[in-house]
């Protein structure tokens, strides 16, 4: 009996489904210190993760790899060019390096283009360098209208004051 009630459990446990995206909060009684960080983490040394970062209502995100240097584009040090796959289209946009060179910053242009193809899309091909990523967007737009809609914020707490006579 104890043997089958644990091969039950072991085999509905692996019945979870999987979500490569991952939301977390920082609440902070200071508005705007504010943080939420959505992020798709790869398993591969050659693969790229991706983070989105909420501070306040403002919005940025990275890529980055785990393994080596993301190769600058051409001569220039501070810039790599990164290939979005989605469908029949592919779109290619210069992100600045940062020092290290296993971090890029999206522009404004790329993240809107980026942020569309994971609303359109159930998956995305990044490439950069040796470097790519199939990225799946199964629970991503729920997650993202969570990160903007969220608000981490919690109000101050009146202090307890004593007054000694």
């Amino acid at each position: 009996m104890v043997l089958l009630l644990t091969f039950c459990l072991f085999f509905l446990g692996g019945c979870q489904k999987y979500h490569a995206w991952h939301l977390s909060f920082l609440p902070n009684s200071i508005k705007e210190h504010d943080l939420a960080k959505l992020s798709y983490q790869t398993t591969s040394y050659r693969g790229i993760a991706i983070t989105i970062i909420r501070l306040k209502d403002h919005i940025d995100a990275y890529l980055e790899v785990q393994a080596f240097e993301i190769p600058p584009f051409h001569s220039d040090l501070h810039l790599a060019k990164v290939t979005f796959f989605a469908g029949d289209t592919h779109e290619v946009f210069l992100l600045k390096r940062l020092q290290g060179g296993q971090r890029l910053h999206f522009t404004l242009e790329a993240l809107e283009k980026f942020l569309s193809l994971l609303h359109s899309y159930q998956e995305i091909k990044i490439e950069t360098g040796l470097f790519s990523e199939m990225i799946v967007s199964d629970n991503f737009p729920y997650l993202f209208e969570k990160l903007k809609k969220q608000n981490s914020f919690f109000p101050k707490k009146e202090l307890i004051t004593f007054e000694f006579y």
